[in-house]
């Protein structure tokens, strides 16, 4: 049986996972990936488990990746008015990519981590490809649309045909150290989710005052800097008004920040860029298929457009509600993923 580098996240799930893999008689590596100081005590826990399972703990030391390619990325996104969705760049970049690329120090054959979703061979040409868990309450294929072919290729995801449920059910019956543990939420680094004061805690980026505006350019209040305000936010800019009021868009170099009615929050269209094609290459068509503009959105009917330089136009059958910059949009066909890209801009 091939050899495994278990990610081991010190939670439920990624436990459950490693105890499946040794009953279908692989040879385990419990690694613990170490990304920020404070979640010492998850690597505590994923030692834990190791050693319920007799099987070897690696911590791999990858701060300093993480502070690169994911924090450092999630600043600067949103000092340039994005809004970055980090889970995503931070599977392709360390859970999955520093990973695949440790596969050789650990003399192992296979990662496999705790994501709800199933990887497939396709008959015939045997390419991986991504598909839907079939838990669709807790589906994360969204989050890894950026994994190519060959990463998927050495990839395991033990939990894909299991519901969450039973996954807890699982690890009470294999008396799991790990059992009880709650679920992670919001983003790992940003645990009580005002990522406004982590940004400016981490004192890289200097915010601009600016202006909150309406669509005709009346001053209606002012803020402390844009970059903390998203499309379609209602809450927290302290506006007084006889309607409800939403950011429409944010100019990062005016600092002015549009406010809006809810209709004006519907675009049919995006532009998305640094797509990452997985069930099938480049295609030069335009094809139909369903899209995902947000983790927690529902897919919606759509065609894609590839465009020449490599960039994709989705046009939707019905408009759709706060289409943001910065977000990553997943192309699914059923239950499987096409390709997963960064959105430029809504139309």
């Amino acid at each position: 049986m091939p050899k495994v580098l278990a990610a081991l996240s010190g939670g439920v799930d990624s436990a459950v996972c490693a105890k499946l893999l040794l009953d279908a008689g692989h040879d385990v590596i419990g690694a613990h990936m170490l990304l920020f100081d404070s979640a010492a005590p998850h690597a505590s826990d994923a030692r834990t488990v190791c050693d319920t399972l007799s099987i070897p703990f690696r911590a791999l030391p990858f701060q300093a990746e993480f502070q690169r390619d994911v924090i450092s990325y999630f600043i600067e996104a949103y000092a340039t008015g994005l809004t970055p969705n980090p889970c995503v760049i931070c599977n392709r970049r360390i859970k999955f990519g520093r990973l695949f690329e440790a596969l050789a120090d650990y003399g192992c054959d296979l990662i496999s981590t705790g994501h709800y979703a199933r990887r497939e061979l396709l008959p015939g040409t045997g390419r991986a490809v991504l598909r839907k868990g079939a838990d669709t309450q807790k589906d994360q294929s969204y989050f890894l649309a950026y994994l190519t072919p060959e990463i998927l290729a050495k990839t395991l995801f033990p939990l894909g045909e299991y519901t969450k449920p039973q996954v807890r059910t699982l690890a009470s019956d294999y008396a799991l150290p790990v059992k009880s543990k709650s679920d992670s939420q919001d983003i790992c680094f940003v645990p009580d989710g005002d990522f406004a004061r982590f940004i400016l805690d981490e004192g890289s980026y200097v915010p601009k005052p600016g202006q909150f505006v309406d669509k005709a350019g009346k001053v209606l209040g002012s803020h402390a800097g844009a970059f903390a305000f998203t499309k379609g936010q209602r809450r927290g800019t302290g506006v007084s008004s006889a309607g409800r009021l939403f950011v429409l868009e944010k100019d990062m170099e005016s600092g002015k920040v549009v406010l809006g009615d809810n209709e004006e929050l519907f675009s049919n269209e995006l532009i998305a860029n640094d797509i990452n094609w997985i069930l099938y290459d480049n295609p030069e068509q335009s094809f139909c298929c369903t899209a995902k503009t947000r983790s927690t959105g529902k897919e919606q009917a759509a065609v894609a457009h590839p465009l020449s330089d490599g960039r994709l136009r989705v046009t939707f059958s019905e408009p759709q509600r706060s289409i943001t910059a910065g977000q990553a949009v997943v192309l699914y066909d059923g239950e499987y993923v096409i390709c997963g890209g960064i959105i430029e801009a809504a139309m």
